[in-house]
Formats: structure tokens, C-alpha cells, sequence
């Protein structure tokens, strides 16, 4: 299985609240954020204790908004979640954000 059909197949198998949630929190962050990493919308949704089988399946949203023009990579940044031990995590630029400075 390639690297497409693995995050495709891991959103198709997301719990449908977990996708749910995650696609909110994306665009409820870049409206609000200059910038956001998969780990802002992770962290958010373990606090809220929203949980699928694979945190793969949020490749599919990210990719979801770039192809809607709603977020645009920016280079990398080091992931804050413990489980990453400090590995790259995409960066993303907010083409939506109302605020400018943040």
C-alpha cells in the first residue's frame, strides 16, 4: 500500500466524530492563526478525549485544505507531543486567517 491510499484508507476507517471534530478545529485554528501544525488539532481533540484508531487520518483533512486553498506548507516544525519525541511535523500557513499577527 502507498503513502495515499494509506492515509485515504485511515479516513475512511476515523471514527466519524473524530472526523468531525478535526475538520472543525482546522478551520475554527486557521481563521484564528497565522500558522498550525497537526498537533494543535491532535492536542485539541485528546483534551476533548475525541479518539479514532489511526491519527493518520488527519493527513487526509490537512490535504483536504490545501486542495481548497485553505492552507498552504510552510516549511516544517518540531511536534510537541511526547509520542513524536520532538520529530518534524508539517508546518502550515493559513490562507483564511483574520488575524494577522498571530
Amino acid at each position: 500500500m502507498d503513502y495515499q491510499n494509506a492515509i485515504d484508507e485511515a479516513y475512511e476507517s476515523a471514527n466519524a466524530k473524530w472526523r468531525e471534530a478535526a475538520e472543525k478545529r482546522l478551520y475554527y485554528l486557521a481563521k484564528r492563526r497565522k500558522f498550525i501544525t497537526s498537533d494543535d488539532i491532535l492536542n485539541y481533540l485528546d483534551e476533548k478525549e475525541i479518539k479514532t484508531r489511526n491519527n493518520s487520518a488527519l493527513g487526509a483533512i490537512m490535504q483536504a485544505a490545501v486542495h481548497s486553498g485553505v492552507l498552504l506548507p510552510a516549511g516544517y516544525a518540531t511536534s510537541r507531543r511526547p509520542s513524536r519525541h520532538h520529530a518534524p511535523v508539517r508546518l502550515w500557513k493559513s490562507a483564511i486567517a483574520e488575524i494577522k499577527n498571530v
